[in-house]
């Protein structure tokens, strides 16, 4: 018997709570390492960021335990995450830690690992600077994000289990003023 979990609605709150109460009770009721996510009246403009990282965790979570994870959900929902984002690649065996997306305004997914925090802050940078910061200096930014990628790859407690992701149109800020 297959666990089966509905997530229907898009709360922030909601889903940290339903994402946490799904990774605990895992290992206490499976038999057959069988889970189903079922997304229920959730659009694909209300995943935002969190929705996607709480979920890629969860997803590289069942993954490690052996796992398979069947989505049931809109065609829409369905096409955003595995067309769109790919996100199945990043649970194939392939240790995957990006894939890219063809949709320029979204910095897919990054897998957090040890030794690559560099690598990351350089492609996020690069990102902002092409996608809403050009010609300005963000220096900054990159050593701030150096340091939050070490920081989440070694002090975390999270074992490699940490992703990253960022969509354009969360970001608020003003590129008016140069």
């Amino acid at each position: 018997m297959s666990l089966s979990y509905t997530l229907d609605n898009s709360r922030r709150e909601y889903w940290i709570e339903q994402i946490n109460s799904i990774r605990t009770q895992i290992l206490r009721f499976s038999l057959d390492r069988i889970v189903e996510l079922n997304f229920c009246n959730i659009k694909k403009e209300e995943f935002t960021p969190v929705h996607i990282v709480l979920l890629a965790c969860l997803c590289e979570h069942l993954y490690r335990l052996k796992f398979n994870i069947r989505v049931n959900a809109s065609a829409e929902i369905v096409d955003f995450l595995k067309e769109e984002l790919k996100f199945h690649l990043y649970f194939d065996n392939s240790s995957n830690e990006h894939i890219e997306s063809e949709n320029s305004s979204i910095l897919n997914l990054w897998k957090v690992v040890k030794n690559r925090a560099q690598g990351y802050s350089i492609s996020v940078t690069t990102f902002f600077r092409r996608t809403c910061f050009d010609g300005y200096d963000l220096t900054g930014l990159q050593t701030s994000l150096d340091e939050i990628y070490n920081n989440i790859a070694d002090h975390s407690e999270s074992n490699g289990n940490a992703f990253s992701y960022i969509l354009k149109s969360a970001v608020k800020f003003s590129t008016t003023l140069k």
